[in-house]
């Protein structure tokens, strides 16, 4: 049972945002995995695989297709499990229960909670997305009745006997090919073996458009090469990584320090915070982002869907993260103590696939962090920026 104010509220029902613009193939994917849903052989579906390779993506690609035959409600959460705050149970069942009534009294007691939520979706067709899932225990009670669907992805394979879920590889070499001239319609010599060298991982091939855009400030063989350079430092082995790391040291020193330096924001930001951190005004603050920008090294967040993949700046391999909204805002996961650095709320809330988020001028942008780019020997040692970490 739940209590609520009488005043008048805005429901939060549909909270899918588009899927990128820029998403090509899986069409084989897309396929078997509406063919699970639309046939009735389950309600659940979902996918794992590394990080960049297009989970939530293809998460919000799948849900809007289906969106038709669940009306009543589209439920994005991301369930934040591969940082050091997973979202819990409560929480989870909390924020869906919320998006029929926002103002809604809930019981702290998780049983409770699970019997409004059951209760609650009883009969209604609703779609719920759960997004960077950790583990069997943090999915299982989540699990909606059978009139609804769910779309669950993790970078791990999940051990639930009622959830089919398949690996999600890399592109196909052609539909990776297609994606990075989309970017760079230019580039006609390499091709290939740069699309390799991304491993086929639509973030990383992102990426690498972004450091090829301008023809002027490195042609492809170099691109190539230093790409290839880096991939044998046992370090930088892992795609995603090496292809960032590249792209932060193409661009001008100064614009790497502010590059850095966005990562003292825990959570949102606008030009104004970004002015602050940089200690410049709003004009340098956003000629630097968008230098930024035109680098892919942070984004328009509007351009992706829901989900954010940021680099572990520790050592560790990529993890994603974002905050549970209508839709979801952005987050920087920290490994300490969040800096003493207010953030601006932005009337837009933030969608975004792949950094830190922020807000310029009602536009939001996400920012990626390789690993150990904070590291003690860096420029900003000093700073207590060097204590964290991507989500």
């Amino acid at each position: 049972m739940i209590s609520e104010a009488t005043l008048p509220v805005r429901t939060r029902l549909h909270q899918l945002s588009e899927p990128p613009k820029d998403f090509i193939g899986r069409v084989l994917e897309l396929e078997a995995h509406a063919h699970v849903l639309e046939q009735g052989h389950a309600h659940l579906t979902g996918w794992w695989g590394t990080s960049g390779a297009g989970k939530t993506a293809l998460a919000l690609k799948l849900a809007k297709q289906l969106t038709p035959r669940y009306p009543d409600a589209q439920i994005y959460i991301d369930l934040k499990g591969h940082t050091l705050q997973p979202l819990s149970a409560v929480e989870v069942l909390a924020h869906v229960i919320r998006a029929y009534h926002p103002i809604a009294n809930l019981p702290d007691n998780r049983n409770e909670l699970l019997e409004v939520y059951r209760s609650l979706l009883n009969g209604k067709r609703v779609m719920i997305v759960l997004d960077n899932a950790a583990s069997t225990i943090q999915v299982e009670p989540l699990i909606p009745p059978g009139t609804c669907a769910m779309i669950v992805a993790s970078r791990r394979p999940l051990n639930l006997a009622t959830l089919p879920q398949t690996h999600l590889s890399a592109l196909t070499s052609d539909d990776a090919r297609t994606l990075l001239l989309k970017y760079v319609p230019h580039v006609d010599t390499h091709v290939d073996a740069i699309v390799e060298r991304c491993g086929r991982l639509p973030l990383a091939l992102q990426l690498a458009g972004g450091a090829l855009s301008d023809p002027h400030e490195i042609d492809p063989a170099e691109y190539l090469h230093r790409l290839s350079e880096m991939h044998e430092q046992r370090e930088h082995r892992n795609p995603l990584d090496a292809t960032l790391r590249l792209g932060i040291e193409l661009i001008e020193p100064d614009t790497q320090e502010c590059w850095r330096a966005l990562a003292i924001f825990p959570d949102t930001f606008d030009v104004d915070a970004a002015a602050a951190a940089w200690e410049c005004d709003q004009h340098q603050a956003q000629h630097q982002l968008d230098t930024l920008l035109a680098h892919n090294l942070i984004e328009n967040a509007l351009r992706h869907g829901a989900g954010t993949v940021a680099l572990d700046v520790t050592g560790g391999n990529p993890v994603a993260t974002t905050t549970i909204g209508s839709p979801p805002s952005g987050s920087l996961t920290t490994t300490a103590q969040p800096a003493q650095t207010s953030t601006t709320t932005a009337s837009t809330p933030a969608i975004a696939c792949g950094m830190v988020i922020g807000n310029l001028k009602r536009r939001r942008f996400f920012a990626f962090w390789p690993s150990g780019v904070l590291s003690s020997s860096s420029a900003m040692a000093a700073s207590p920026r060097e204590s964290w970490s991507g989500g």
